[in-house]
């Protein structure tokens, strides 16, 4: 009989592998991955290969040792399926397996933290945490520092607008940061199928580089 088939991915969407497991997010608005099989007979040689159907919600194109396997919407779990191949005389291989497997949850426990309080330079330290994915795996790529600014009157910060952006760190210090404002800090990533999680904000620091007025004497 042939060899059992060896399985290499491809062209995937919203869809990551981990050796024979491939992830996929159910919410994305399509999906799709590439399996393809490769095997080996001395005799009367690979005439075809038989890949898995495709489960409720899911298409299957196959054309010779390759299958892509496409979705939209909310599919179907598919779990594990058997790769084969048969050769020429009609003996077909051992199987081999892999699993496709619905990765929903985002990722955890990503942070940034720093001691709130006021600054008299402008700059601030900001230690930030990438978390983890249980799933598919962090993309790590796609980590981002969001900053959210307010005004800073009479010791009190204006409220938050919510307006996150990016900052980048110099030496693990925001440097961008205005005398007279107060700032707060989050971290946002996602993991190799999609999903995004983002982290609670951190503590909120004041800053202040001016020194008072010389006072005046009556």
């Amino acid at each position: 009989a042939p060899s059992a088939p060896s399985l290499s991915f491809a062209s995937l969407t919203s869809a990551a592998v981990t050796g024979s497991t491939v992830y996929y997010r159910p919410s994305a608005p399509a999906g799709s991955f590439t399996v393809t099989a490769s095997s080996t007979d001395a005799g009367s040689g690979v005439a075809s290969y038989a890949l898995p159907a495709a489960a409720s919600g899911w298409s299957r194109s196959v054309s010779g040792a390759d299958a892509t396997y496409s979705h939209t919407g909310s599919p179907t779990e598919p779990g594990s399926g058997d790769v084969t191949a048969t050769n020429g005389a009609g003996l077909t291989s051992a199987p081999t397996s892999f699993t496709v497997t619905a990765d929903a949850n985002a990722p955890t426990g990503m942070s940034a933290t720093l001691t709130g309080g006021y600054r008299t330079a402008a700059s601030v330290a900001v230690t930030v945490a990438s978390g983890s994915d249980a799933g598919s795996g962090l993309a790590l790529g796609t980590l981002v520092l969001e900053r959210d600014d307010a005004g800073l009157t009479a010791d009190a910060c204006d409220p938050f607008t919510g307006s996150w952006t990016p900052v980048t760190l110099a030496g693990g210090n925001d440097t961008s940061v205005a005398s007279g404002t107060c700032v707060r800090y989050r971290v946002r990533v996602s993991d190799r199928v999609g999903n995004e999680g983002v982290s609670a904000p951190s503590a909120t620091v004041k800053i202040d580089t001016s020194a008072p007025s010389t006072p005046s004497l009556a």
